[in-house]
């Protein structure tokens, strides 16, 4: 499809979390007025607790742009709860997640929106073909694709980049039972159908990552947990597997003339904790159950104030 064919038909939300990257808002700002211009588009920063001169910045480029928008934390919550805050704020008919570092071409936001529309996606990411990172940042970046691919039975090669959602996809995701998980988990596990482009992808000019190795172990972790049910299909099997062979164990030692009271109750002892571990495993499977089932588990990040049109509101 044309992009001339949907010029001022769609609207664009760009979320971009903020921390402490006060080098990097204007010049990204500038290439997204220069670059997104087949689209309407608005605009939502999320100081995350920035410590440096972020948010004035944030705020000169709000008296300026009556299509900015900005969410203050009072603290630092995490990339996760900043994306998840604006949801609500957002007015756009396409939702567009872009980090605040300038790694990311503003254009190539455009192109993931042309691509979704053309294509009837509801969830496009971009794929750094020339990634400018770390080797170290690209290693765990590759093993927590290959995670995420297994863990949601999905087929992507850039979990972490750029990526737009269409607002029937948000909608489902604001209604998932698990509102701490990040939302691209979410998105991918609930998308009809999604895809990926390649996209350009530029070194870093200022500052530095705010994902280290715990940050992304963490996030690889708490997925595979909420995703999968492998890691009580191990504490089932093992348990079972401990209460099977002590059983026999113990009659093996009981049928023996030789065999003493220590070894006996040694026996005995392991046999209760396997089937106190089996139990253990059931009552943390029915809490798991009932968790999704009837409660909501929410991060629920302090919000300082919520700035839109020149107007805070609190």
């Amino acid at each position: 499809m044309d992009a001339d064919k949907i010029k001022n038909h769609l609207r664009i939300s760009i979320i971009i979390p903020i921390l402490n990257e006060e080098n990097n808002i204007k010049p990204l700002y500038e290439k997204i007025c220069s670059e997104i211009v087949n689209f309407d588009w608005e605009l939502i920063y999320v100081d995350d607790g920035s410590s440096d001169n972020s948010f004035s910045i944030m705020r000169e480029l709000l008296e300026k742009n009556r299509n900015i928008k900005i969410i203050k934390f009072k603290h630092n919550y995490g990339q996760p709860a900043a994306m998840r805050s604006a949801l609500d704020l957002a007015s756009g008919d396409l939702i567009a997640f872009m980090d605040g570092d300038g790694q990311f071409e503003p254009k190539d936001v455009e192109k993931l929106c042309v691509f979704m529309i053309s294509n009837n996606y509801d969830l496009v990411s971009g794929c750094r073909v020339e990634r400018q990172d770390k080797w170290l940042d690209c290693f765990f970046s590759k093993m927590g694709n290959y995670c995420i691919n297994k863990t949601l039975s999905v087929k992507q090669s850039d979990y972490g980049s750029l990526k737009v959602f269409s607002k029937g996809l948000i909608n489902k995701i604001k209604e998932y039972h698990y509102k701490n998980l990040h939302i691209y988990s979410v998105g991918y596990y609930l998308s009809e159908k999604y895809g990926e482009t390649p996209i350009d992808h530029k070194s870093r000019i200022s500052g530095q990552s705010k994902w280290n190795v715990i940050k992304r172990l963490s996030l690889y972790i708490e997925m595979w947990i909420s995703f999968n049910a492998f890691p009580l299909r191990i504490l089932y099997i093992s348990s079972t597997t401990f209460i099977v062979f002590n059983f026999f164990y113990f009659f093996y030692y009981y049928l023996q003339i030789t065999a003493d009271f220590k070894s006996l109750l040694l026996i005995l002892f392991l046999t209760a904790s396997s089937i106190l571990m089996f139990c253990l495993t059931i009552v943390i499977d029915i809490l798991i159950k009932v968790l999704t089932n009837s409660m909501i588990i929410k991060q629920s990040p302090e919000i300082e104030a919520v700035f839109e049109h020149k107007r805070p509101v609190k």
